[in-house]
């Protein structure tokens, strides 16, 4: 790049943007987006003057202009409704790469318009033979990224792909499984056909596309146990050699390798356990959701210790360390481990953690009222994980009645309208006027449901 200049063209294109011609007024957007010059005076010009000559211009202008400003971020949605309609009514001439790169625009910009969508899908199903290996995986990706699942278009794709998939380069491949999984959309012969060219290529799969991968084929409980076991490999190499995999490509892994897999059906969390191992080492400071996976396959096969080492070695930390500890403890009493239960308890308390239910604990696995006293609580400190969720629990331990499930309800009701709105953020709770919205729904009966039916409430993902 040479900054004078690009600054230089970039004031020009700035103030003279509208005595463009299309074609050169194309191209210059076009130039800026991959020289990700996207100053706001310029991305504004050219905004201006693309809906101003969106009716002069053909799908591939439209496409052109629309991966332009995705690429650099800008989102404008006069802009993006000037080009989407203006894209919908020419959509019936555009060729398979321009049909991928609008709707992997829309995508990237978080810009649902159904008619593009429809219009791509209409559009893909009849040019499909014609389809690049890239053009399958973007217009998966965009569908997936923008939560709409169109089944006979992802059948088509699939099937297409299937037939060409020696053709995908190995990003194609994760995009194309991570959409599929995404849309919780399973075509066993799609998997199989990634799994088996991922084989091969996995070497050249970025670290965080190989956690996207198997992430993908777990959820849609598709098994590679020779593909698994690489990329498990794979990722504790790159973590030992810290080779560009995040805290969140981590927390996918962990998911993947304690859910799906021959070894996680058996009860056999060593892979996610190393790869924890090699994340911790480091440095990395997982949250909760990284965790999650890894938890519940302890649960699902009654691992309690296994568990409670999970919260005592990697979740207690900082004002977390007395929930984590806690929880410890109670899955080692339920295993019949009191004795380790009140060491823990025992071990935390001197470090400064300890509360009303570690109380609670300790008493319930025999522990001495004597030998005890409740601390002063942990000052939480503004930023660090979960602080919201800490506030909530110690207000509820504070008015909440023990054993009395509606009086827990009252005090989280309590914080989320008393005590949140001061601190400028909120709570998701089905509480209040919901809960009576959400109980009739769930209680009410259709008319002409036979008495063994069922009514289904979903609520939330």
């Amino acid at each position: 790049r040479h900054s004078p200049l690009i600054q230089i063209l970039s004031a020009e294109v700035t103030e003279r943007s509208s005595e463009c011609s299309t074609h050169h007024f194309g191209n210059l957007a076009w130039a800026f987006a991959v020289l990700e010059c996207h100053q706001r005076g310029l991305m504004e010009s050219l905004g201006a003057t693309t809906i101003a000559k969106c009716s002069e211009l053909n799908s591939q202008g439209l496409s052109n202009l629309a991966w332009s400003f995705a690429r650099c971020k800008w989102y404008n949605q006069p802009l993006l409704d000037a080009l989407s309609d203006g894209f919908v009514k020419v959509s019936c001439k555009a060729k398979p790469q321009e049909l991928a790169n609008f709707s992997w625009s829309l995508a990237t910009l978080l810009c649902l318009h159904l008619p593009v969508l429809q219009a791509v899908s209409k559009w893909s199903l009849l040019k499909i033979q014609d389809f690049k290996p890239q053009d399958h995986s973007n217009i998966a990706w965009s569908f997936a990224v923008l939560q709409e699942s169109d089944c006979h278009l992802l059948d088509c794709l699939a099937s297409a792909s299937v037939d060409r998939i020696n053709d995908f380069q190995p990003q194609h491949l994760a995009n194309t499984a991570w959409a599929f999984a995404t849309l919780r959309h399973p075509h066993a012969p799609l998997l199989r056909s990634v799994a088996s060219a991922a084989r091969q290529h996995l070497r050249a799969l970025a670290p965080h596309a190989s956690a996207s991968l198997a992430w993908a084929l777990a959820r849609l409980r598709f098994s590679d146990e020779p593909l698994f076991a690489s990329i498990a490999h794979f990722a504790v190499d790159s973590l030992q050699h810290a080779r560009g995999l995040a805290e969140k490509n981590v927390g996918m892994l962990l998911w993947a390798f304690s859910s799906t897999g021959e070894a996680a059906r058996l009860g056999d969390l060593s892979r996610a356990s190393h790869i924890l191992e090699a994340s911790v080492r480091l440095g990395q400071r997982l949250d909760g959701v990284s965790f999650s996976g890894l938890v519940a396959g302890c649960q699902c096969h009654s691992l309690r210790m296994q568990e409670a080492s999970l919260f005592r070695d990697y979740i207690a930390k900082g004002a977390m360390s007395v929930v984590a500890g806690n929880c410890a403890a109670m899955l080692m009493a339920e295993s019949g481990e009191t004795s380790a239960a009140l060491s823990l308890l025992h071990a935390f308390r001197q470090a400064g953690f300890f509360n009303e239910v570690s109380r609670r604990i300790w008493l319930a696995c025999g522990g001495l009222s004597s030998e005890l006293t409740l601390l002063a609580e942990v000052p939480l400190i503004p930023g660090e994980l979960y602080t919201k969720e800490l506030r909530l629990l110690r207000h509820v331990l504070a008015l909440a009645i023990p054993g009395n499930p509606s009086s827990v309800c009252e005090a989280v009701e309590t914080f989320g309208l008393n005590d949140l709105p001061k601190k400028g953020h909120w709570l998701k709770v089905a509480g209040g006027a919901k809960a009576q919205l959400i109980e009739a729904a769930a209680t009410a009966k259709p008319a002409g449901l036979a008495p063994s039916g069922g009514i289904a409430l979903e609520v939330g993902d």
